[in-house]
């Protein structure tokens, strides 16, 4: 693993090729230990070489803000290891089990969401918040108008033109 962020650091390749490289160590680093790749001891070896944050972001393609943080956090301290998150983590609604709401919504529009929580052994409120929240979908319910046959819209037509007729007789313009 080191050796490939190593030739990360020194590659200098079009931008497509490094966001190609960046996604594959990204794959592999959480793969092999499960914490998700961080561009921190890049930067921290791009600002040792002299670069500016604009150049740096440019490189990476990360956020323009980002940069100059991690780079402010290294001269501090002279590391810059990812800080642990505050609070406590999420246990129920992780990435896992948004996808497979949001699939077997997508198969199945009319599913219960009781019955998806019961499936995923999850609290009915969870999966509503996911839906609702993470997915930003709502229910609603399709109502159905009256299904009019051939000789009811005969009918209604033929009161519509005398309904008309009466109007531009003037028969009924005193009626609001």
């Amino acid at each position: 693993m080191p050796v490939l962020k190593a030739l990360y650091v020194g590659l200098v390749v079009t931008t497509r090729y490094v966001f190609l490289l960046k996604w594959y160590i990204g794959r592999i680093s959480k793969s092999q230990d499960m914490q998700p790749y961080s561009h921190r001891d890049t930067i921290a070896h791009l600002v040792d070489e002299g670069l500016r944050p604009a150049e740096i972001s440019k490189r990476l393609m990360i956020n323009a803000r980002t940069v100059p943080r991690i780079a402010a956090q290294y001269e501090q301290r002279g590391h810059c290891p990812t800080l642990v998150k505050a609070g406590r983590s999420r246990t129920v609604s992780t990435s896992g089990i948004r996808e497979i709401i949001k699939k077997r919504i997508q198969r199945n529009g009319e599913l219960s969401l009781n019955k998806i929580a019961s499936d995923l052994n999850i609290s009915r409120c969870s999966v509503q918040n996911i839906v609702k929240n993470e997915l930003g979908l709502g229910s609603y319910r399709i109502y159905r108008g009256q299904a009019l046959t051939d000789l009811p819209k005969r009918d209604k037509l033929e009161k519509c033109r005398k309904l008309l007729d009466f109007i531009c007789a003037g028969r009924l313009s005193g009626i609001i």
